[in-house]
């Protein structure tokens, strides 16, 4: 199993636990358990490289005819949660970029390319339940909760 078809079942599990901004005009239910492994802090800059892989290898996928349907429009689905914790990152980056960012670049490369498949998959997963959780936050202080 490629890495990235671990990540997009990864994500579709964590999707399961974020509620949609399309239902936040809907009643509010019982709060949801806090979602698993959210990282208290993250590495923006590792982060957004990470993103950029994932998001770089669903274009591949959706641009590949031979791929089943069903599988494209998975891919096509996790690429949008992907694509958003991304402009999440790029954002913060955006607000506070690192005093060095092509010492910081290279660095988060260097330690990407170095990290294990399913070590690649979970940091990354890392990442997006950090976007998630934030998202929620700020989605509560909307709702005033």
């Amino acid at each position: 199993m490629t890495a990235f078809r671990r990540f997009t079942l990864s994500l579709g599990a964590a999707a399961l636990l974020v509620p949609s901004l399309a239902f936040a005009a809907a009643p509010a239910p019982a709060p949801a358990p806090a979602a698993p492994n959210v990282p208290t802090s993250v590495d923006d800059v590792s982060c957004t490289l990470q993103l950029m892989f994932f998001v770089t290898e669903g274009r591949k996928v959706l641009a590949d005819t031979a791929v089943p349907a069903d599988k494209r429009i998975e891919t096509a689905t996790f690429l949008t949660l992907v694509s958003s914790a991304l402009g999440f990152y790029e954002g913060r980056l955006a607000a506070k970029p690192p005093a060095n960012f092509k010492a910081a670049s290279e660095a988060s490369f260097t330690k990407m390319k170095a990290l294990k498949e399913d070590d690649m998959v979970n940091s990354t997963m890392g990442c997006v339940s950090y976007y998630q959780a934030n998202e929620n936050k700020l989605m509560d202080q909307m709702l005033g909760k």
